[in-house]
This record gives C-alpha cells, sequence and structure tokens, in this order.
C-alpha cells in the first residue's frame, strides 16, 4: 500500500471517526480498523476500532481485545483483553472465544479456570463449524483434552471434547 492510499484510508477512517460521514456506513469504520490493524498501523488502528467496537461490530472489539493482549499500540493489559474478548465471544466471534480460552487457561486476566476455558473451547468449536472450519474445530476439541493434561486443571467438563466430536461429521 502506498503513501497515497495509506493516507485516504486514514482520513477516510478519522472522518468516519468524527461523524462526518452517513452513519450508516458503519460497516466502512470496522473496514477501516480491519485494514489499519492488518497492517500494522495500531496506533492509527486503536481509535478506529474502538468506535467500531462501540457501535458493536465483534472484529474490532477483537482487534481490540488482540492490540491490549500484545500490547500493539495500547499498553499490554489483560483485564483490558478479556473484557474485549468477551463482548467479541457473546457475539458469536469463534477467534475471541479461541483467545479468551486461552485466557482462561493461562489465567491471563481473569482467574485460571479449565472449566471457563473447556466451555469457551466448545462454544468455539460450535462457531468454526458454523463456518465450515472442521480443522479448527478439531483443534477445539484437542485444547480440551490438553487442559486436563498438559495444564493438569480441573475440567469437570471435559466431555465437551467428545460432546463436539460427533458434530465434526456432520
Amino acid at each position: 500500500m502506498g503513501e497515497k492510499d495509506l493516507f485516504k484510508l486514514t482520513l477516510a477512517c478519522l472522518l468516519a471517526l468524527i461523524g462526518w460521514v452517513n452513519p450508516g456506513l458503519a460497516a466502512d469504520l470496522a473496514d477501516c480498523c480491519k485494514q489499519l490493524y492488518k497492517n500494522g498501523e495500531y496506533e492509527q488502528a486503536f481509535p478506529v476500532c474502538c468506535e467500531a467496537s462501540e457501535q458493536g461490530d465483534s472484529h474490532a472489539q477483537f482487534s481490540l481485545g488482540k492490540m491490549y493482549d500484545f500490547g500493539k499500540g495500547v499498553q499490554q493489559d489483560d483485564t483490558e483483553a478479556v473484557k474485549w474478548y468477551l463482548q467479541a465471544a457473546e457475539q458469536g466471534n469463534a477467534k475471541a472465544q479461541f483467545n479468551l480460552a486461552v485466557m482462561y487457561a493461562r489465567g491471563k486476566g481473569v482467574l485460571q479456570s479449565g472449566e471457563a476455558a473447556a466451555d469457551w473451547y466448545y462454544k468455539a468449536g460450535l462457531s468454526y463449524l458454523k463456518e465450515g472450519k472442521k480443522d479448527d474445530a478439531l483443534r477445539c476439541v484437542e485444547r480440551i483434552k490438553d487442559l486436563k493434561t498438559a495444564l493438569h486443571l480441573s475440567v469437570p467438563n471435559a466431555f465437551l471434547a467428545d460432546k463436539l466430536l460427533p458434530k465434526l461429521s456432520d
């Protein structure tokens, strides 16, 4: 992407951010967030993603979660990462569900909980299946099983892995 294109994208995002464009273009704001994030322009992406997130865009919420999780464009903050992952996850965003499961498995920004991690891996697996991504759903099954063995966590709902497996063959 050339300098001129980047300038146009940034200008469009800023105009959308301050409301100078048609409010019906909320999707454009979310697209700006996604593009700026993808280009590694995290500091420019942050305010745009905040606005798109406040308007309820799950992809922007997921992007904010990643920014806070890894300190991209903002100071790293596990609690804020969980907040944004959760908002996106509750809307069915599979990637956010998958990252939220990891946060619970590791105890990052939340109390470590094998049970909560398994729940979110299960939800992510179901979301991936809806998207036709069986390999990602299978990875969720494996992660649920790994919670007990690799991380030595108590997982009273480990049966969720077995509940998800038959759905992979549908």
